[in-house]
């Protein structure tokens, strides 16, 4: 019986054999441009009122280390990081625009690819 093929195996294949020097170079620069964003964007959320509450809910939620969020917090699970940064990053709204979409799609997509490289 032949295995089908998916896209999820297309693109876990190619990001399985995708090496640094692979990435073009152009690539490779908005890439950091993309996350020192979301980074400045988190530090720039963390004077939000809800910040405690948030950080509340990741422990209650998904308690544990492993990861970090953009706060000098405790550490938390991939999941909690996760969480509280994604909101750090959309809390004060300046975060980029996808702009053939108009979507910000940057606190959905780092906050949780930082967690699992981190882990």
């Amino acid at each position: 019986m032949a295995t089908m093929s998916t896209p999820t195996d297309a693109l876990a294949a190619f990001v399985a054999g995708l090496t640094y020097d692979g990435i073009p170079a152009a690539v490779r620069e908005r890439v950091k441009d993309l996350l020192l964003d979301a980074i400045a964007s988190g530090l720039a959320g963390t004077s939000s009122d809800e910040v405690p509450q948030i950080e509340r809910l990741a422990e209650a939620l998904a308690g544990g280390v492993g990861a970090s969020t953009v706060i000098a917090g405790q550490p938390r699970s991939a999941a909690g990081a996760a969480l509280v940064n994604g909101y750090l990053i959309t809390a004060a709204t300046v975060c980029d625009v996808h702009r053939p979409t108009l979507c910000h799609v940057t606190p959905e997509v780092v906050p949780p690819a930082l967690a699992v490289a981190e882990h």
